[in-house]
């Protein structure tokens, strides 16, 4: 079991920053079902009754469950279905999911649009994680689908973070230190912070603030993840914003060190972005 492993002192100066912005909170109908999960007999009827009383939220788990990351043959029409066809455990995650992404699509304008990159980043992720084991492939799916809200909320700080945020995209590692020397605080630290406040697993919550930092400066049982969003990331930036990685820039050398721990070649990450391809169009 991870440990959570932002600085206590980051986090400090986060909340100073974010206490002007409508951060959301989980809604008591997320923590209401979450409870109902965590019993040692959860009641699937009362889960099942709790989602269908919020259509925004049903409707959320539906797109996401329907979604290509799963590759359903079938549409899924109702939570219902989804319930029987995912099982409880991964239901969870879905609630989150989907609530989570419902109250950022409204406190934060403009997530709408980048939340469907980061699906992007998801899919690509999750694919990856299906050979990789002991990795939770949900959440693969849920760290690409939130690693960027911690960006919008910068976005919504600081009027010229856009354009540093594209000045700076392609070197990883040397972000971070430009952020903060620039803004005092990171993106990464506010998506740590949200994720956690959703309660988010560990594992979530560290691969999130990790996501800029080098391999070799991670522990062991946290690098998997990290790699896996790293090249979820790559993925879904070469295959669907367009953008490449020049030799000798901080991405390219994020990816090679991600496929080299995940024992990842050439051949395999094409086999891998096949299937990203066949799933997105």
């Amino acid at each position: 079991m991870s440990k959570l492993v932002a600085d206590p002192e980051e986090i400090k100066v986060a909340m100073a920053k974010i206490q002007v912005l409508q951060v959301p909170s989980p809604p008591a109908l997320l923590l209401n079902i979450s409870n109902e999960l965590t019993k040692p007999e959860p009641d699937k009827n009362k889960i099942i009754t709790l989602i269908n009383e919020d259509i925004a939220l049903s409707g959320k788990i539906l797109q996401i469950v329907n979604s290509p990351a799963y590759g359903l043959r079938n549409k899924v029409k109702s939570v219902e279905h989804a319930t029987n066809l995912l099982g409880l455990p991964r239901l969870k995650t879905q609630v989150v999911a989907g609530a989570l992404r419902y109250a950022l699509e409204k406190s934060l304008p403009g997530f709408e649009a980048i939340s469907e990159y980061s699906h992007c980043v998801g899919v690509g992720a999750q694919i990856l994680s299906n050979d990789i084991e002991d990795l939770s492939s949900e959440d693969a799916y849920i760290t690409g689908l939130f690693h960027e809200a911690g960006t919008m909320m910068m976005l919504q700080l600081y009027d010229d973070y856009r354009e540093f945020y594209n000045q700076n995209r392609n070197q990883p590692y040397s972000f971070i230190k430009e952020e903060v020397n620039r803004y005092t605080v990171s993106h990464t630290v506010i998506g740590f912070m949200l994720a956690y406040r959703w309660k988010l697993s560990d594992s979530v919550c560290n691969a999130i603030y990790l996501s800029h930092t080098a391999l070799d400066n991670i522990d062991d049982e946290l690098k998997p993840l990290v790699a896996t969003l790293s090249l979820g990331s790559s993925i879904a930036n070469e295959n669907v914003l367009g953008l490449t990685c020049s030799e000798g820039q901080e991405c390219e050398k994020f990816k090679l060190d991600s496929m080299a721990f995940l024992n990842i070649d050439d051949d395999r990450m094409m086999d891998f972005v096949d299937k990203f391809n066949d799933l997105i169009a």
